[in-house]
């Protein structure tokens, strides 16, 4: 790690790195993340989207593995550990069958509007989840309402 004079130097090591990342079998996901910066919403959505990507999201289950006394099963369903697929596509308390049957057609979103409602969808699920967890807010009645700001501000889809 060391350039031609023979220090170490910030460029010697990323030279480094880049080397051994094309001579590795890793795959390069730059152009996912790429994409996934230039999506347009809002930044906290990006940034929440990016989280859920790295499975970084302070769910139950992963601040327990943290240490922090806390119980890790999900706090809608008490049943399972409340981890990121958890929340956002598998419990059935929270997500629904409809939005479980959008969230779990990823392969088939071929617009890029399906792919933004579907950003706003799990978005709102997290914010729904954080009130219910850190602010003890239960929702009304038996109903999401999610809005959609990245395809028509005016539009809420609801899932019963």
């Amino acid at each position: 790690m060391q350039d031609d004079s023979g220090l170490f130097t910030v460029k010697s090591a990323y030279s480094l790195l880049q080397t051994a990342k094309t001579s590795s079998n890793v795959p390069n996901n730059s152009g996912f993340w790429r994409q996934l910066w230039q999506l347009k919403l809002p930044p906290k959505v990006v940034n929440f989207l990016c989280r859920v990507s790295t499975n970084s999201l302070p769910t139950r289950f992963q601040l327990s593995t943290k240490n922090i006394p806390i119980d890790p099963r999900c706090p809608f369903c008490l049943a399972a550990p409340d981890s990121t697929l958890h929340v956002l596509v598998r419990c059935i308390k929270v997500v629904g069958a409809e939005v479980m049957y959008l969230l779990l057609r990823l392969e088939c979103w071929c617009l890029l509007a399906e792919c933004l409602e579907a950003a706003m969808i799990l978005w709102s699920i997290w914010k729904h989840r954080n009130e219910l967890v850190w602010n003890s807010k239960q929702q009304d009645s038996n109903e999401f309402k999610f809005k959609s700001s990245c395809v028509d501000p005016n539009v809420a889809i609801v899932f019963p």
